[in-house]
């Protein structure tokens, strides 16, 4: 559901070693190499951080709900030269962290 690479960025984990992440219920679970200790994160206070790291990357979240529950996202730049993008999902939190994600692998283009 995210990556590895955008959950470090996100959460701003300079020197942990991610070994593994996994959707357990309304927690990411996140796994470290050195330690192979565990943290939980709520699935929606990392979202809210998304939003921020791709305010931070001079994007705008615009998310959505279907009535299914399915999530859709307008990913738009703020500032010029920068291309729209929107992005779906089975869940919101999904199609944000798709944007998200998106906006990492763009970031030096």
């Amino acid at each position: 559901m995210i990556s590895k690479e955008l959950l470090r960025e996100v959460w701003k984990w300079k020197y942990a070693t991610i070994k593994d992440c996994r959707v357990a219920g309304k927690h990411i679970e996140v796994t470290f190499n050195e330690t192979n200790s565990k943290d939980k994160i709520n699935i929606y206070e990392l979202v809210h951080k998304c939003k921020e790291w791709a305010m931070n990357q001079q994007y705008s979240l615009r998310s959505e709900i279907y009535r299914n529950g399915c999530g859709y996202v307008l990913c738009e730049p703020r500032t010029s030269g920068l291309k729209d993008s929107s992005f779906t999902g089975s869940t919101e939190p999904e199609s944000i962290f798709k944007a998200c994600q998106w906006i990492l692998d763009n970031k030096d283009k």
